[in-house]
């Protein structure tokens, strides 16, 4: 099985780390994150995967100074995802302390996933309760994730996965999204052969196939808004995990999402 492997950078301090990158980290997460010591841990887990990550980020950033993400009115396409999934009008919104990732991974297809939800049975007082289903893709759909967000439950090891990088500040991404279940895992196929610009699976029947799971995570549905930017374009569905401490893990996109039965 493979899940979120934690914060790298808990047990450690951040006098340990260069103090230039420390405050340029600090300086970028501000922007992220409210809480003191979510802002710490954050740039601890980047300086521990890579000692000079700020500084890659910030020559990242001038190459490209008007490079921004592009985010657009969602509210009702959010709304209609709740009536539709759960057959009810929507009982509350949230503010979340999370954006977007900027760079999602291509690992992958997702086969499926599995939830808890009250969406349907009636039980007593008037309330409903809580189901675990199991979902089975009737289409191969993408699976992306934050890169490094796989990792081995066992031996807490980081997976080594393939595929190419997107950046979604190129994406017409939504400002509202509707929270649709409790999570409990998917399964994947990961790219197992090739490159990362030309990634593949193997020749198995099992060849990448592994299970994600993620504590307290919650399966989110929005869309990609291409038609804001061309009105011939569709704008695109997907569904994303996230939690209130990491923000969003990985997204779920494909042509056939709405298919799948999940988003309408």
């Amino acid at each position: 099985m493979a899940s979120r492997c934690g914060h790298r950078g808990l047990g450690h301090k951040l006098s340990e780390f260069d103090p230039r990158e420390v405050e340029m980290g600090l300086e970028e997460e501000r922007e992220h994150f409210c809480d003191p010591n979510d802002i710490a841990i954050t740039v601890m887990d980047h300086l521990v995967e890579d000692p000079k990550y700020y500084t890659k980020l910030k020559t990242a950033f001038r190459k490209n100074k008007s490079s921004r993400p592009r985010i657009y009115d969602a509210r009702e396409i959010a709304k209609n995802y709740v009536r539709t999934f759960k057959d009810r009008d929507v009982e509350y919104e949230k503010r979340v302390k999370f954006t977007w990732p900027r760079y999602l991974q291509h690992v992958g297809d997702n086969l499926g996933q599995a939830y808890a939800s009250d969406k349907w049975k009636n039980g007593s007082l008037g309330k409903r309760d809580w189901e675990l289903y199991k979902h089975i893709a009737e289409s191969r759909n993408k699976f992306l994730c934050v890169p490094g967000f796989l990792a081995d439950e066992d031996t807490r090891d980081q997976i080594e996965t393939i595929g190419p990088t997107f950046d979604t500040y190129e994406w017409p991404m939504p400002d509202a999204f509707a929270d649709l279940a409790l999570f409990t895992e998917a399964n994947i196929q990961l790219h197992t052969i090739g490159t990362n610009s030309s990634p593949g699976f193997g020749r198995g029947t099992n060849d990448g196939i592994v299970s994600v799971a993620v504590r307290h995570g919650i399966l989110g549905a929005s869309k990609i808004l291409w038609s804001k930017e061309d009105r011939r374009a569709k704008d695109q569905p997907f569904l994303f995990v996230y939690n209130d401490y990491d923000g969003v893990m990985f997204m779920v996109v494909g042509p056939d999402v709405k298919k799948d039965g999940i988003v309408r």
